[in-house]
């Protein structure tokens, strides 16, 4: 095989490989299900509490910032942590109990609740790559051993490969304040998450979107 050959198949061997690499960057986080009270009408909630549940607290607070910065003027988002520091010594009752008595009439809660792995076979790929119309320095077509040659030297097929992807799944939940009841509730996954804080910008931008096209929160300019 000859060097410009070798050099012809790496390089379609690399196309195939960023090819597949390309699509998994550009994945975003997706809103796979969510489901919304058909007998809510209470209209555009004033001020909710924004809670995500995480062992990390740089992590928490990310999530909680992003959410927050999305929400538009017409509701109030405020941050849980800015409100409790930590939540494991306060009682569920007393947490809401404190929401309702500064005015809160909404809770919107999320979590992490899957990590998992996938993996996608990505089958062989022939490639037919144009030639020059001689070979050897004559029409290629005039004997065999040019043809053959040219012709061989035109098909690259590269080798099948599976691919494994991260798949993180999320659910977010509000209830309103102080009946404590659920309204709306999300189910969104990322594929290959780089960092938490792109996956919570990406959730958060969700969130809004879908709350204010139930008229569950507030319309207006948000702070992107």
């Amino acid at each position: 095989m000859t060097n410009s050959r070798i050099v012809k198949r790496a390089v379609f061997s690399g196309i195939t490989l960023v090819s597949v690499l390309l699509l998994t960057a550009c994945a975003t986080t997706q809103m796979t299900a969510s489901w919304t009270d058909p007998a809510y009408d209470r209209g555009p909630l004033k001020k909710v509490a924004i809670f995500a549940v995480h062992e990390n607290t740089t992590v928490r607070r990310l999530a909680e910032d992003q959410v927050v910065a999305q929400i538009p003027a017409g509701t109030e988002a405020v941050a849980s942590y800015t409100l409790f520091e930590t939540l494991e010594k306060r009682t569920r009752k007393q947490i809401r109990a404190r929401l309702v008595d500064e005015g809160f009439d909404g809770a919107l809660v999320m979590r992490l609740i899957d990590v998992s792995k996938q993996e996608t076979y990505v089958p062989p790929q022939t490639f037919i790559t144009p030639g020059n119309p001689s070979y050897g320095g004559v029409p290629y077509y005039n004997s065999f051993d040019n043809y053959y040659g040219y012709a061989y030297g035109q098909v690259y097929t590269t080798p099948g490969f599976v691919s494994e992807s991260t798949i993180a799944k999320m659910e977010t939940i509000l209830y309103t304040l102080p009946d404590n009841k659920l309204v709306w509730s999300g189910i969104s996954e990322r594929v290959n998450p780089e960092s938490a804080q792109s996956v919570a910008h990406e959730l958060a931008v969700l969130i809004s979107k879908e709350l204010v096209g139930h008229g569950i929160i507030g319309r207006g300019r948000t702070n992107h």
